[in-house]
């Protein structure tokens, strides 16, 4: 069955090339970009290998640009044709591949190693942003098959990474995408692929180590808001893909039902992101994927188990025979083998998960990545004297095959320990490890040090390092408030903040006090926690902070209130009471309305409330900050029926209820 589809196939584009023109590049035309400008539409551009350092443009023709390896099916055809569109000076069109004027599906990009692209400058309503560093598409159905899309990036003209899909971005079309390994780009969302309010069909892509820079997510694929549920992605294997933000393997935006994109028979494992799952919204998919740490309906979560470099399937893999039972997602079957499946498909005939399953299973290039990834560079750790704390920083393999680490390092080992001697420690493809890091403090202090991660990847730092800063000590913290204080005009104001206002665990430790928003009359002794002064006139309200910090710079803090009053005329009785008191009102009983009078010793924030016998807030006659003193309020209730009624005063540090009765 195989061999008649690859016939078939074969015939259909011999019968293409002898009815249309067939233009060579380099033979004729020394350009990709002068073939295409000379060809008409079913006319097809040949290139044969070398490297083109251009950036290509369809121009809205429905022609056929392939290498060789349409003939020679061979990998090495394409990893030796490569459309390189990194040399390009206008950087506001600088897609390597350009479909810009809706061309159909007649329009076809085969066998290339597409790269050094940097995206096209597009503008969203009033916002301007770079979409398609390696192939772009507006309004577009064109085909991409069997390409190398690797290295592209969305960077616009100062050098910021932004924008979106990193290898291929359509905006308002329905390209056909399969058979297309895309790796190692980079954009501001999308690092692989993105269908911008695009229909489309994804399938039987290898889709690995791509990463987002920006606040958007989707490090492998994102699927944004595609029409009548016609995003289709399908039997890809979608891994090691990294996101900033959300959705390290996939990102789902829907805005209602008919924008649900169909995601089935998907491999999305060892994908990593800043927050969330590997899929965001992985409601979403439809099922049939393997995914990594999320199980629901037939999705499966179980460690796909690919082999190196190529991500074939291994011959135990759990993803054999588990996508989708309809007869339509079948594998091809083996011809000398009835009811089994062609290579590279495995088992039976039932659809094999990932990239390497269904009707349009072939075998992709391998791919040679080394590359891993720490979850930090910096870790933080407190504890007391003689205690510990640990500290995990994940490890993560981004090759595409197993990694060996050389050695992982600390300089104080009497302070720091590691969980194990990490040299010559193995990690397998798509797994990871973690570097505990255990802090044994004996004596009261600050620490620094620097965890020290070596490899033998050329072109990544060597080693990586990650920060460790480490304090032994208990912080102080807030034990009682302040109560506000009162002062008055030309008399002397002394007041000592008491000992019980901050408590530090740690025994012996000497607390520092600094203070501020002192007004110019006030002044403050560190050592004694006293402020002392006279002040000159009143003043509503004086808010005073205070932080106090231990010897390792650990701080807590609180504010305090005070007003300044005036004392003529008032004696030292009637100015501050000695104890916060309400009485009771009078009349009692009333009709229509009472007297509640009331006295607070120092500056108080107030609320007076009166209830019914339900316990429903009925009157809010006070809710304010008050000086000490003495004071009254009237209660008029002329609309309130006859009954028992409660007032209530509530301050920081005090509470009281006085019972009224009310009879008409």
């Amino acid at each position: 069955m195989k061999n008649i589809k690859f016939s078939f196939a074969l015939i259909l584009m011999s019968t293409h090339l002898m009815m249309s023109t067939i233009l060579t590049v380099p033979q004729k035309y020394s350009t990709i970009q002068s073939a295409i400008d000379a060809a008409k539409n079913s006319d097809t551009v040949l290139v044969s290998e070398g490297t083109y350092y251009e950036n290509i443009r369809y121009k809205g023709k429905g022609i056929v640009v392939t290498s060789r390896y349409f003939i020679t099916q061979d990998w090495n055809t394409v990893k030796n044709t490569v459309i390189d569109g990194s040399t390009c000076l206008n950087k506001d069109s600088a897609s390597t591949v350009q479909f810009l004027n809706s061309e159909d599906s007649t329009t076809v990009l085969d066998g290339f190693t597409i790269t050094g692209g940097t995206g096209n400058k597009w503008i969203f309503d009033t916002n301007v942003g770079v979409e398609g560093g390696g192939i772009i598409l507006s309004s577009s159905s064109a085909i991409i098959k069997n390409n190398i899309i690797t290295n592209n990036t969305t960077r616009s003209s100062n050098g910021v990474i932004g924008g979106g899909g990193g290898g291929i971005s359509s905006m308002y079309g329905n390209p056909t995408i399969y058979n297309n390994v895309i790796f190692s780009n980079t954009s501001g969302y999308a690092g692989g692929i993105v269908l911008n309010w695009s229909k489309g069909k994804i399938r039987n892509n290898i889709i690995f180590h791509n990463t987002t820079a920006g606040i958007y997510g989707g490090g492998g694929i994102m699927i944004w808001q595609s029409p009548q549920n016609s995003g289709i992605v399908e039997n890809n294997t979608i891994i090691s893909n990294y996101s900033t933000a959300t959705g390290g393997g996939i990102e789902i935006s829907v805005t209602d039902a008919t924008t649900i994109p169909v995601v089935k028979n998907n491999i999305v494992w060892g994908n990593r992101q800043a927050t969330g799952s590997q899929i965001d919204y992985p409601q979403y998919i439809t099922g049939y994927n393997d995914v990594e740490n999320y199980l629901s309906g037939t999705n499966i979560s179980i460690y796909p188990q690919l082999q190196a470099n190529s991500f074939l399937l291994s011959g135990t893999s759990p993803c054999i025979d588990a996508g989708d039972i309809a007869a339509a997602c079948n594998d091809i079957e083996n011809p000398g083998h009835l009811g089994f499946a062609f290579s590279p498909s495995q088992g039976t005939v039932r659809n094999d998960i990932g990239a390497y399953g269904g009707l349009f299973a072939k075998t992709l290039t391998s791919i040679d990545v080394s590359d891993f990834r720490l979850s930090s560079s910096a870790i933080s750790l407190q504890c007391s004297t003689s205690c510990q704390k640990t500290a995990g920083i994940e490890l993560l393999n981004l090759s595409s095959k197993s990694l060996t680490i050389d050695s992982v390092t600390v300089s104080d080992t009497a302070t720091f320990s590691l969980n194990k001697n990490f040299a010559g420690q193995n990690i397998n493809l798509l797994s990871f490890d973690s570097i505990k890091i255990t802090f044994r403090p004996f004596i009261r202090a600050n620490f620094y040090d620097t965890v020290r991660v070596y490899h033998h990847i050329t072109g990544k730092t060597n080693p990586l390092k990650i920060a460790i800063s480490a304090t032994s000590n208990s912080a102080p913290f807030l034990n009682k408030s302040i109560p506000g204080q009162t002062a008055y005009v030309d008399q002397l104001f002394t007041f000592q903040i008491p000992d019980s206002t901050f408590l530090d665990p740690d025994i012996g430790d000497t607390l520092m006090y600094q203070v501020n928003g002192l007004p110019s009359w006030l002044s403050f002794n560190a050592q004694t926690h006293t402020f002392q002064g006279t002040p000159t006139q009143t003043v509503r309200l004086i808010t005073i902070g205070i932080t106090v910090n231990d010897l390792l710079i650990t701080s807590a803090s609180t504010t305090f209130r005070m007003a300044v009053l005036s004392a003529s005329g008032i004696d030292d009785q009637q100015i501050q009471p000695k104890e916060y008191r309400m009485m009771q009102n009078y009349p009692n009983p009333f009709n229509p309305s009472t007297i509640i009078e009331y006295q607070v010793p120092t500056f108080s924030r107030v609320n007076l409330k009166v209830y019914d016998v339900l316990g429903r807030e009925v009157a809010l006659l006070v809710n304010e900050a008050k000086n000490a003193g003495q004071y009254s309020v009237k209660w008029d209730a002329p609309g309130m029926p006859s009954g028992i009624y409660f007032c209530r005063i509530t301050t920081e540090n005090f509470s009281q209820v006085k019972r009224m009765l009310l009879i008409k």
